[in-house]
């Protein structure tokens, strides 16, 4: 099956797997921009429903694919986030900016690569990456709920650009504050969870960190946010490079491992910028997601 019949197949059986109040929701698929990626989107809205889940359709015929052309299974999952309890949105954090600047946040992406939709977001370009700022409306086990602030919602403001940049700026770290850990730290306390969890002993987790060798410190200093989501902009906080330039007691390299977060690495002369560099581009093309790629360069 192609991905233009799955769609159709998805649109016209999704209501026989969703409660009787689903039946007279109006079903929409329209193409879907957002920062970092673009996809065919399907929402499924009751006449109740301010808003409704996006569900990625592109993600969902991968599945699809892997659970070898099984319908039933995708749609069951399609069903269940339909079905999702919808946030409650205040209005008034897109109307009032006195109540937005108290949810306002930064996030960072490519701004090449995002060029099109930048046209339609106030932000601030440094080097080739873009500052835009965006209003979180709900943080729960789902995950994030957030709107990015358009220049329609900037004119409705009636503030000027410097400041929502300012606020978003002062406000990030109260909403997503900075976490800023050793790699070899970070790895050592996961595995020692992972070891806990299989039943060994700190002696023995102790012992077999020593006979590996992985006691010996990484250079590599962990740079995101407490939920480590869109927690590169952490790198654009206030004051939060000169912090990390005492961390590392000097000069240091940034390494955009993804919008999630970035590495440091003493600029001790062990590794040039053009090795990083190319580390970064195969570690992006290998192992990085389209949607959590930030950019395929290196920073001093």
């Amino acid at each position: 099956m192609n991905f233009e019949q799955f769609v159709e197949d998805v649109k016209a059986e999704i209501k026989h797997y969703l409660p009787e109040e689903f039946q007279d929701a109006q079903i929409d698929v329209l193409q879907h921009n957002k920062l970092n990626e673009s996809y065919l989107g399907m929402t499924v809205r009751k006449d109740d429903q301010t808003i409704a889940p996006t569900v990625n359709l592109e993600h969902y015929y991968e599945m699809f694919q892997a659970f070898d052309e099984n319908l039933d299974i995708v749609m069951q999952q399609v069903a269940d986030l339909v079905t999702l309890k919808p946030i409650h949105l205040d209005l008034s954090l897109f109307t009032n900016y006195e109540v937005a600047k108290e949810h306002l946040f930064i996030r960072v992406s490519d701004a090449e690569r995002n060029g099109e939709i930048l046209t339609g977001l106030p932000h601030r370009r440094v080097e080739n990456l873009a500052i835009t700022y965006h209003i979180v409306a709900e943080i729960g086990e789902e995950g994030i709920g957030s709107t990015p602030v358009t220049n329609r919602m900037l004119n409705g403001f009636g503030i000027t650009e410097e400041q929502l940049h300012q606020d978003a700026l002062d406000n990030s770290p109260k909403i997503f504050p900075a976490k800023v850990e050793a790699m070899s730290s970070m790895m050592d306390k996961m595995m020692r969870e992972d070891m806990r969890r299989a039943g060994m002993t700190e002696e023995e987790i102790d012992l077999y960190f020593e006979n590996m060798g992985l006691n010996d410190p990484n250079p590599l200093t962990v740079v995101t946010n407490e939920h480590q989501t869109n927690g590169a902009a952490v790198l654009f906080y206030p004051g939060q490079m000169e912090k990390l330039g005492e961390t590392v007691n000097g000069d240091f390299f940034i390494l955009p491992s993804s919008t999630h977060e970035v590495l440091i690495l003493p600029d001790d002369g062990g590794m040039t910028y053009q090795e990083l560099k190319a580390m970064v581009m195969e570690i992006n093309s290998t192992q990085v997601s389209p949607e959590d790629r930030l950019a395929d360069e290196v920073y001093h």
